[in-house]
């Protein structure tokens, strides 16, 4: 066999290198088509989720503005899945306040319960220690409660089944009844419909009521009490101090 001639040797090596150099390119053509068809396609793929994404944004806000603005309620199923509680219109149904109720709307403690009979004598029925509170809400409804202190427990601890005996002691120092109320100019009149006493329900027990150094000073029409007409005179400060 003829040696190979370095002339041969050298254009085989010459073609090789070029095969090698065309592979090459068209490997990076095929990647760079590769990643620039993927590029574009993710690209595309963000974009429409952002469009879908601001289009249901729009759909969320457009429904509640709808929401807001006929004040409905939606019908089952038609609330949007990003809305956790839809901003409903709500009204305000608290009635405005006027300048004499503003004067005694809140919560008052007892200071003191004073009774007066005709001829002026002066007694306290609970005692100079009585406890008490009266409370009037903004909503026009009201709770008067007194107690004489340090009342005995029924032994039994049965609510609704104290003897007689320990029953009428406690009825005899507790009063204690609720209802709505209107404001007068310097009156109040509350309108029972529940008491202790039944005689209040359904009547219009009007008080007096004088403020004075913080303090609320209510009276009334001599009333029956144990057995002779008497005058009350009742003071409350606030419950806050």
């Amino acid at each position: 066999m003829d040696p190979i001639s370095n002339k041969l040797i050298d254009g085989s090596v010459k073609r090789r290198n070029r095969g090698l150099a065309r592979k090459n390119r068209l490997q990076r053509s095929f990647i760079q088509w590769f990643s620039g068809g993927l590029t574009a396609a993710l690209i595309a793929s963000g974009v429409a989720a952002i469009k879908a994404e601001a289009s249901k944004s729009t759909g969320v806000q457009e429904s509640s503005t709808n929401l807001k603005l006929d004040g409905t309620s939606p019908k089952q199923g038609s609330t949007p899945s990003l809305l956790g509680h839809p901003p409903y219109k709500m009204s305000d149904s608290s009635p405005s306040l006027t300048a004499q109720q503003k004067q005694i709307v809140g919560t008052w403690r007892l200071v003191s319960w004073e009774n007066r009979d005709e001829q002026g004598k002066v007694t306290y029925p609970y005692g100079k220690d009585a406890l008490g509170y009266l409370v009037y809400n903004a909503d026009g409804y009201m709770c008067a409660t007194l107690s004489k202190k340090d009342r005995p427990n029924f032994p039994g601890g049965d609510i609704l089944a104290g003897t007689l005996e320990e029953q009428a002691k406690a009825v005899q120092t507790y009063i204690a009844y609720c209802g709505k109320y209107q404001v007068q100019p310097d009156k109040v009149v509350h309108l029972p419909d529940v008491s202790l006493f039944p005689n209040y329900i359904g009547t219009k027990q009007e008080r007096l009521f004088k403020l004075e150094k913080g303090q609320l000073i209510l009276t009334h029409a001599p009333e029956l009490m144990d057995g002779k007409k008497q005058t009350p005179f009742l003071i409350w400060e606030r419950a806050s101090k």
